[in-house]
């Protein structure tokens, strides 16, 4: 699922995740990746992908953080 922060409240934003799913499940562990654009659009764009192990976020955590 795909989110973007436009026309939105300037100020501090957080990134939190926590797993709800099956921890003793057999099958490929899930993992979250997203993708943080600064200064989208423009010549000084840059993109930062980061990559999460799900299964061991079972309490809520925040992964990341910027000023918008």
């Amino acid at each position: 699922e795909e989110f973007v922060i436009d026309d939105a409240d300037p100020g501090n934003w957080l990134i939190n995740v926590r797993y709800t799913g099956d921890v003793n499940a057999a099958n490929i562990p899930p993992y979250l990746k997203y993708t943080v654009y600064k200064d989208y659009g423009t010549p000084k764009e840059t993109r930062t992908i980061k990559l999460v192990k799900l299964e061991s976020q079972l309490q809520k955590v925040t992964l990341d953080s910027f000023v918008y």
